[in-house]
């Protein structure tokens, strides 16, 4: 029966983070307390709406 075998494989984008050049070793501090991520209000907002949608769809057609 034939076999396969891959050795060295790395998920697609991994040589950004290999490289000796990485863009992450150009970001000062400041630039990396600048950056922030998360939830926003408007997120929480959309969210909820969409969950409320969502519930009210799935209990309209069980009926």
């Amino acid at each position: 029966m034939a076999s396969i075998r891959i050795n060295n494989i790395q998920p697609a984008g991994s040589s950004l983070f290999m490289d000796e050049e990485s863009f992450l070793s150009e970001l000062s501090n400041e630039e990396i307390g600048l950056a922030h991520g998360g939830f926003t209000i408007f997120a929480l907002i959309s969210l909820g709406v969409a969950s409320a949608a969502l519930g009210y769809a799935v209990g309209r057609n069980s009926r």
